[in-house]
């Protein structure tokens, strides 16, 4: 028997930017099973499809991830359909230059042809962590450094295959999460899966775990603070007492209660504030 082949029909992306509270939106397709072939070899990939403005103005990546802006990444491939970026990972492994030619497809399609414009060691939802344990030897054969090539969605759809997409979403500035909520059930727009990256964040800040970690650490710190303040004033303690004799000539010598009292001050000041003020500064 042939293999059942599944049709998509694209729905109307405009009533996804119309949403109550939606300030730009952007299609995104994920294909996290896809597979490429290069001159050095095969392997599998995830594959992303984007629009390249749309998906600037809803992405956001902290600076210092990548080698340049995520924009001048998006501005180096709007130019071609057949450009893409590949992770750095497909780069090292598989000997894969800008300007090379690489092959991608999936299961059941036949492969098409893409051209290599730039290496990204990050990308906006892509996890690059090794898949198999943590090591810094990425030659270790128990640890499979996941690959990622990023193209035009439009040019995936036309030489490979149309398929469900994702739809990211960022809202407007005074919008809340149950506008948009709302305003999908008001126009009975279907949604197959709905994740909501504010939630998220709630969720992973209130995780049992890392509210655990955060407190054992957070004692830690301040027992050893105690600790480190007791022993300094005792050793202070200890060192006036060895200097009674001192103080008593220093007062015979004519010198004021008040001026020794500003002496100490000043001892003080040039030792523990400078060291407070040194570690403050260094972090």
């Amino acid at each position: 028997a042939k293999p059942k082949v599944i049709t998509y029909t694209e729905p109307s992306f405009i009533q996804m930017t119309e949403l109550a509270g939606v300030d730009k939106a952007a299609r995104v397709f994920r294909k996290p099973d896809a597979s490429f072939s290069a001159s050095g070899g095969d392997s599998a990939t995830t594959l992303y499809g984007i629009d390249t403005l749309d998906f600037g103005n809803v992405s956001w990546m902290r600076s210092g991830l990548l080698d340049h802006h995520i924009n001048s990444y998006l501005n180096l491939i709007a130019s071609d359909p057949k450009a893409v970026l590949i992770s750095r990972s497909i780069a090292d492994k598989y000997q894969v230059k800008p300007g090379d030619p690489i092959s991608v497809k999936w299961s059941g399609l036949d492969n098409a042809g893409f051209t290599v414009y730039g290496i990204i060691d990050y990308w906006p939802g892509w996890n690059p962590l090794p898949v198999g344990g943590v090591s810094e030897d990425q030659d270790d054969e128990n640890v499979r450094l996941p690959n990622l090539i990023v193209g035009h969605l439009s040019y995936i759809q036309n030489h490979l295959a149309l398929e469900p997409y994702e739809v990211w979403i960022k809202l407007k500035e005074d919008a809340t999460s149950k506008v948009i909520y709302d305003d999908l059930i008001k126009k009975e727009i279907p949604v197959e899966e709905l994740v909501d990256a504010n939630q998220q964040l709630i969720r992973s800040k209130n995780d049992p775990f890392r509210l655990a970690i955060n407190g054992v650490m957070t004692l830690g710190f301040v027992i050893s603070m105690m600790i480190s303040f007791f022993g300094f004033l005792l050793f202070w303690v200890l060192t006036l007492a060895g200097r009674t004799l001192q103080f008593g000539i220093l007062r015979a010598m004519g010198i004021s209660f008040m001026q020794i009292i500003g002496m100490l001050l000043s001892e003080q000041l040039l030792t523990s504030a400078a060291a407070i003020l040194m570690g403050v500064w260094i972090g």
